[in-house]
């Protein structure tokens, strides 16, 4: 659901088994056993790196509509709408990711739960201290009362700002990640011409005993370069 991913675990645990038994399949086949394991587990891997992946990307985009979707909020406040009003008027207008997460709202409340869990449930969905900052507002709101509309609109304020600085620290880093990711998938894409080019050179290291060491150390380092790059580049805002 954080991914917008249209499958069940359970759908999704299939994909991973039949990946691996292809990569264990292949492995087995071409070289040894252990390898074949290994090229299995890498290819289970790649289902919850992409689910990793869209829910960051989702996540980024929710952010990056959440400035406007307030201004949409609090002008229907404002018109006169009541709260569950404007979120209907929300899912309506924007377009996705949000449109989504707000027509499930709407259909939690059509469906007998209150307004302040529904929020608090698409908080956990998303994930993101902007949208919690939000829904603490509203809640606070609703227990203590006070002008809803003026304290949205003082967070809209505060995250289109935010959400300008963090496009300048992610425009300052882009040649950095860039580099992380040249620099993990050069040895990758040297060992592939490598091998087309001379067939069979890379044969010792796949013979039974220690050689076999070397490829598996190799890419622990490339993966752990490319992770302590993106950390470093990763500034929290």
């Amino acid at each position: 659901m954080r991914a917008d991913v249209p499958l069940t675990a359970a759908e999704f645990a299939i994909i991973m088994l039949v990946l691996f038994a292809l990569g264990f399949g292949l492995g087995s086949w071409r070289l040894n056993a252990l390898i074949g394991a290994i090229v299995g587990l890498v290819l289970a891997a790649l289902p919850i790196v992409y689910l990793k992946f869209a829910q960051s990307r989702r996540r980024s985009a929710f952010i990056n509509q959440l400035p406007d979707l307030l201004t949409l909020l609090v002008g229907s406040l404002r018109a006169g709408y009541g709260l569950s009003q404007a979120i209907e008027l929300v899912a309506r207008e924007v377009p996705a990711p949000a449109s989504r997460e707000f027509s499930r709202v709407v259909r939690a409340i059509g469906l007998g739960y209150p307004l302040q869990r529904a929020l608090e449930t698409m908080a956990e969905r998303i994930k993101s201290d902007d949208l919690d900052l939000v829904v603490t507002a509203i809640n606070v709101q609703y227990e203590m009362g006070g002008n809803l509309s003026s304290i949205l609109e003082t967070i809209s304020e505060t995250i289109r700002e935010r959400v300008r600085v963090l496009r300048e620290v992610q425009t300052l880093t882009a040649q950095q990640r860039l580099t992380g990711m040249i620099l993990a998938c050069l040895p990758i894409i040297l060992a592939v011409l490598i091998s087309l080019l001379r067939p069979g050179y890379f044969e010792p290291f796949f013979e039974p005993g220690w050689p076999q060491i070397m490829p598996m150390v190799a890419v622990g380092q490339i993966l752990i370069g490319f992770f302590l790059i993106q950390k470093i580049v990763d500034i929290k805002v």
